[in-house]
């Protein structure tokens, strides 16, 4: 995934962490699928049901739309701050963003010394 995001990509960011016009968020995030996509895999590998990857993903959405920069371009700092937004579903995206490549390299390294292959840890 490109570390920016495209300005149709932008647009739908914005809408999909609007309020209201569920429609229209819906839409956003069909735009956004493929940025969307590996968090879903992460959230499945984890075993995380639809209901709390819908919540990471809102949290990473708005984190990128406070950030104006798409997650794979996100430092240390970022990881540590965005999760903390999430309260009773902190862990679950920090857990999501530890299968990320994103994550290590925000980070230095794969501190669970995992070898990525498809974007996610076996």
């Amino acid at each position: 995934m490109p570390t920016e995001l495209t300005p149709v990509e932008c647009r739908a960011l914005a809408v999909a962490v609007a309020l209201g016009g569920r429609l229209a968020r819906f839409a956003a995030r069909e735009v956004l699928r493929d940025v969307l996509a590996p968090l879903v895999l992460a959230g499945d590998a984890l075993r995380l049901d639809a209901r709390t990857i819908g919540w990471v993903e809102r949290v990473l959405l708005r984190g990128m739309h406070a950030r104006h920069t798409a997650y794979v371009a996100w430092n240390g700092e970022d990881w540590t701050a965005v999760p903390k937004s999430a309260r009773t579903f902190r862990g679950n995206v920090t857990a999501v963003g530890c299968r990320l490549p994103a994550w290590a390299a925000a980070h230095g390294a794969d501190p669970l010394g995992r070898s990525s292959s498809n974007g996610l840890s076996p």
